[in-house]
């Protein structure tokens, strides 16, 4: 089943190379595509997770935030909009109502000034969809990179067989 996954991600990484090198959308626009996709899949999002449980967060683009938690389940949520400076600084804070971090609450970006580290822009959270390992490694993967791996995979298996002597 991972390997299907993984292997339908590809699938729409070299899709969408053919199609950008057609003069149409870039990587970055591409990106956006492979994350709504994890949504396709039937999965039921959870309105709060515990924050005592994260065990670490990684920013993948202005509306993407993966949640890792301890025990090995990841969330990831996507922002009701994009956040601006999330993917520049990387790293947020939030203050709770409850002792839960919830689809309600706001994240604020983390921006030095001077020395001092700062709370900055205020963005919200959307719902929190459990997603793979795997799935949390496909879009932590740079577009661009993945878009050069899916060239190369093409080309050496294109690559002709070399003559009988």
């Amino acid at each position: 089943m991972m390997r299907l996954v993984i292997a339908s991600f590809l699938g729409v990484f070299i899709a969408f190379s053919a199609w950008a090198q057609d003069g149409e959308p870039a990587a970055e626009e591409t990106a956006e595509e492979a994350v709504g996709a994890i949504e396709d899949f039937d999965r039921e999002p959870v309105r709060c997770i515990t924050p005592s449980s994260i065990r670490r967060t990684e920013v993948i683009d202005a509306r993407t935030v993966l949640f890792y938690m301890r025990g090995g389940d990841v969330y990831r949520n996507r922002l009701a909009y994009d956040c601006p400076r999330l993917v520049r600084e990387k790293r947020f804070s939030y203050e709770l109502v409850t002792n839960r971090l919830c689809n309600v609450d706001t994240i604020f970006v983390l921006e030095y000034w001077g020395t001092e580290l700062r709370r900055g822009m205020p963005c919200g959270l959307g719902d929190f969809y459990p997603i793979t390992e795997e799935e949390a490694e496909l879009l932590s993967i740079d577009p661009n990179e993945m878009l050069e791996n899916a060239t190369a995979i093409e080309e050496t298996s294109e690559s002709p067989e070399p003559a009988e002597e």
